[in-house]
């Protein structure tokens, strides 16, 4: 995993696809490392970079930059550079999604000592609006989030209109799924998820595998 510590990002990058049929998984993860090392640890403003996978056989990439720009100049190279065109190659194209996040703390720390990823995308209800939906993730962490020592960062981001992201790190993907599971028990998770519209949800965990 590529992990600049000690940095500040404002920007993530959720690209989740299948591989390529003829693809074995050890190849692809192999690619997906040399392409980390190769080329995103030497492009300026990437934080994080993290290869993932989930319980249903897909996998993704997680990527953080310190802001749009430097985010936007890693996608515009991609396919100058060897590692990034031999990585591409392996994936299906057909279930490639792409999703583009706006972190909404704006001093948010790359984390560290964390496995998994949980990625929610969610639609804010019309009757409600960003400002009260932040204060009720704000209560999530400080009531919630904060009793469990495997729960390792939480935020939330804007994709676009009333579309939403929450993105939160944690130790293990089994921890990861328990915590989130607990907000239909908890007052705070229960409070924080009245804001989005219930059939919107489409939340999945990711397990880093380079």
């Amino acid at each position: 995993m590529l992990l600049k510590q000690n940095s500040t990002a404002s920007v993530m990058g959720f690209a989740r696809y299948s591989r390529k049929p003829e693809i074995e998984p050890a190849e692809l993860v192999a690619a997906a490392r040399n392409w980390q090392k190769s080329y995103l640890a030497k492009q300026d403003g990437i934080l994080m970079h993290a290869f993932v996978g989930n319980l249903a056989g897909e996998f993704a990439d997680v990527i953080l930059a310190s802001d749009a720009a430097a985010f936007a100049n890693m996608s515009q190279n991609f396919s100058n550079d060897e590692s990034s065109r031999t990585f591409h190659s392996m994936l299906d194209e057909r279930t490639i999604k792409l999703t583009q996040i706006r972190l909404l703390d704006n001093a948010f720390q790359v984390p560290t000592g964390f496995s998994s990823i949980e990625i929610g995308k969610l639609a804010l209800r019309g009757v409600d609006g960003e400002e009260e939906m932040l204060a009720s993730a704000a209560q999530l962490k400080s009531n919630y989030l904060s009793r469990f020592p495997e729960a390792k960062a939480h935020v939330m981001g804007h994709i676009n209109g009333d579309n939403y992201a929450e993105v939160a790190f944690a130790e293990n993907i089994g921890a990861g799924r328990e915590i989130c599971y607990g907000y239909l028990q908890d007052e705070s998770g229960q409070n924080f998820l009245k804001h989005f519209d219930q059939t919107s949800f489409d939340l999945d965990f990711w397990f880093v595998l380079a």
